[in-house]
């Protein structure tokens, strides 16, 4: 009567397929169980030390069994085959002790969604993807002036709620929709998996995430040990920052040096700004940073690139804490006075549109361009995909080569470098 709704995963819920005079009936018991600890000859799961749960689990599913078979002798009692509505209906009056009300029926779509983040097992950063997701879909709803089912989740919605988010002001990039569209899936998904919904709207071909391929800078080599050769003294601060005063020189030469040593980091071992930040001492050991990042709690291991370790050598206090926004303002400036100043067009949006954007490349720098500058530098390098990926958390190639930056004349010059394009002496 019971089974698994996908056994090849790790945690599933658990269906009854109940036969009865030639129908067939499918419904969700809304119970999840750990797919290595499920009996598929018993229907039950296994109980002991080790899966604590089984038992608690197993006295519920008695529990459907129970109900299920009365409600198909009251079926047969009145020489009535039900449909599939009806059967589902019957049982969960049963289970639950009362009437259905349609529309305490309908969950409503933020309410689960904020139920699935918060009991979720997932990293803090992903957490906090979703929680992005569910305030705008709670604005939406004040917009639209009433909850979101379900079964509003639909090709029209879509359309409308990516007429909203445009229109809010807040956001130009399409890839951020893309991340709110890809949110609802899952939420969708994990309901449907549950038997909370039927509507499969959210997996059409129009209801996409958008992700497109966004122009960004990276930061050679050469220009990073720019930076790290730059002398920021007190001089150095009083001849470029003129409006300073005399008694915050040694502060502002304290935060310029805190935001240089932080970036170095971040664009020698290409992790996330909410990991080369949380580096300490603790992390590095044999020349070797070891750490778990803080997305999806996945244990990294990186060499000590020979800048880093300059930057250690010479005192810098990987103790002392600074935003990611403190970096942004610092790193423009220091970009600039390390000549890293030409013009650069790149193309950006607009509420939701393209446009051209010039800007001198000291002013397109971020914290996030010491990731991608680590990354695109060391495929330059020679260094294989699939080893800068174990870094960087990609799971396919494709996507890897989509994040670096590469443009046709660099990768030509790495071709040239290559024996097939090279003479070589005939024996």
């Amino acid at each position: 009567m019971f089974f698994l709704k996908d056994k090849n995963k790790d945690n599933t819920t658990i269906e009854a397929i109940v036969r009865y005079k030639g129908q067939r009936f499918k419904i969700s018991t809304g119970e999840k169980v750990c797919s290595d600890f499920w009996n598929p000859v018993k229907s039950r799961c296994n109980q002991g030390r080790q899966y604590e749960d089984g038992s608690s689990i197993n006295l519920r599913l008695d529990v459907w069994e129970k109900h299920i078979k009365t409600v198909l002798n009251n079926f047969a009692l009145k020489f009535k085959i039900p449909t599939t509505e009806e059967f589902k209906d019957a049982v969960k009056v049963a289970v639950f002790g009362e009437e259905v009300n349609d529309d305490e029926a309908k969950v409503k779509f933020v309410d689960f969604a904020k139920k699935f983040k918060e009991t979720s097992s997932k990293s803090p950063g992903t957490k906090k993807v979703y929680q992005t997701a569910i305030n705008w879909f709670e604005s939406y709803e004040t917009h639209i002036s009433r909850k979101l089912l379900f079964t509003d989740i639909n090709n029209d919605f879509y359309k409308d709620f990516y007429s909203f988010v445009f229109k809010s002001g807040k956001v130009n990039s399409p890839n951020f929709f893309g991340t709110l569209i890809k949110n609802i899936k899952v939420f969708m998904n994990e309901a449907k998996e549950e038997g909370i919904h039927d509507n499969n709207s959210h997996n059409s071909s129009s209801f996409k995430k958008i992700d497109l391929d966004v122009d960004n800078i990276y930061l050679t080599v050469d220009e990073l040990i720019k930076i790290h050769k730059l002398a920021i003294t007190e001089e150095f601060v009083l001849s470029k920052f003129k409006k300073i005063k005399i008694n915050n020189v040694r502060q502002k030469v304290k935060a310029l040096e805190l935001a240089r040593g932080r970036f170095l980091i971040g664009a020698f071992t290409a992790l996330r700004v909410s990991d080369f930040t949380r580096i300490e001492e603790l992390n590095i050991k044999d020349n070797i940073i070891r750490i778990r990042t803080d997305k999806n709690d996945y244990p990294v291991v990186i060499p000590v690139h020979w800048v880093v370790r300059e930057i250690l050598d010479r005192g810098y206090n990987l103790s002392e804490k600074i935003s990611d926004q403190k970096i942004n303002k610092q790193i423009k400036v220091l970009c600039r006075y390390a000549g890293i100043k030409e013009p650069v067009a790149l193309t950006k949006f607009e509420s939701g549109k393209r446009i051209d954007v010039v800007k001198d490349k000291c002013d397109w720098v971020t914290t996030h361009t010491a990731r991608r500058s680590g990354a695109t530098n060391m495929y330059k390098a020679g260094i294989p995909s699939i080893s800068i990926m174990k870094i960087t958390g990609h799971h396919t190639e494709k996507s890897f080569l989509k994040y670096i930056k590469i443009t046709q004349e660099e990768n030509a010059q790495m071709l040239s470098q290559h024996s097939f394009f090279m003479k070589s002496e005939l024996k």
